[in-house]
């Protein structure tokens, strides 16, 4: 499969995702579904959970992002972001990725502004209006960011990031297990291992869950 076949396949599968959690989004406040450090979750009849990391987990992560950035630094072929926007900037037709991020923080106020809105209107019709609104504003940040995030895909700090986020990912979701909570994925072989359509969008699901967690980490 190409990489423009797989970014676009990426793409339909993300928007498909947020699709499904933006009723979730809208009906509570999302950190409302915190309880002890960790955040419970249904997909297909199954439970999950993501959990903060324990201190041994942290130096596990830590080791493992050590690991993956000296990797990444050796080998000459790979660039920093600073280095791939000067090189975007400077394409016969310029990309222009600090212009972008500036529109998807533009958007992200607007949809503020419009929740604040809703919050305050109390018509039926009016607040429907409204939210669909801010799920057209969603939509386009998220394409957004998602083009940002290709442009940048390779770039150290990028993969370091992505690299990061899974691995959390396979550290702390769990599934239960005769009323036990156990990891879902046994091993980082494993992890790495799954392409299931069911495990790509139950690690997306995962992920998502896991930024609130960790939001203010």
């Amino acid at each position: 499969m190409d990489e423009t076949k797989k970014s676009e396949d990426r793409e339909k599968m993300l928007a498909q995702v947020t699709q499904e959690l933006k009723n979730l989004d809208e009906l509570e406040e999302m950190e409302s579904l915190i309880q002890n450090n960790s955040i419970e979750f249904s997909y297909q009849g199954q439970a999950f959970r993501v959990r903060k990391p324990t201190r041994l987990e942290k130096l596990e992560v830590r080791s493992a992002k050590n690991k993956k950035q000296n990797e990444l630094l050796r080998d000459s072929s790979n660039v920093t972001e600073v280095e791939l926007i000067d090189t975007l900037l400077k394409r016969q037709i310029p990309v222009n990725i600090p212009q972008m991020r500036h529109e998807v923080h533009t958007l992200q106020q607007k949809i503020e502004e419009m929740a604040v809105r809703l919050t305050e209107c109390q018509l039926p019709n009016d607040r429907k209006k409204i939210i669909e609104q801010i799920q057209g504003l969603r939509y386009e940040q998220l394409t957004l960011q998602l083009r940002i995030s290709d442009l940048l895909s390779c770039c150290v700090e990028k993969q370091l990031r992505d690299f990061l986020r899974e691995f959390l990912v396979y550290v702390v979701l769990e599934t239960k297990s005769e009323d036990k909570w156990v990891k879902y994925f046994k091993s980082y072989d494993q992890f790495m291992a799954s392409n299931s359509d069911f495990d790509d969008k139950l690690i997306y699901r995962a992920a998502h869950y896991l930024a609130i967690l960790l939001k203010d980490e």
